[in-house]
């Protein structure tokens, strides 16, 4: 293609937002205790590298694989980020104990 043009095979793709899924079951833990989320996308579980925040590391902090473990007391949001999502996952709220 000339320079600027797009090639005939480039596509766009719509990507669906990324899902935590919440092993565990609830969002509740201890202080140093562990549970372990897990990232889908389109309802299929994410292969690509899973982005994990914590909105509050003091309280809750989660490591690049996913599991979370309570520091202190207090609630934080854990959310994932993946590279063909749309949009990051829905926070999801642990509590720590």
């Amino acid at each position: 293609p000339a320079r600027g043009a797009l090639a005939s095979d480039t596509r766009v793709m719509h990507a669906t937002p990324v899902t935590v899924v919440n092993a565990a079951g609830s969002g509740a833990l201890g202080v140093a205790v562990h549970a372990g989320l897990r990232a889908t996308l389109g309802g299929k579980r994410a292969t690509q590298v899973v982005t994990w925040v914590s909105s509050d590391p003091a309280v809750a902090s989660v490591s690049p694989n996913g599991v979370v473990t309570g520091v202190s007391t207090g609630t934080a949001s854990i959310t994932a980020n993946h590279p063909a999502a749309s949009a990051a996952s829905t926070p999801v709220a642990i509590t720590v104990t």
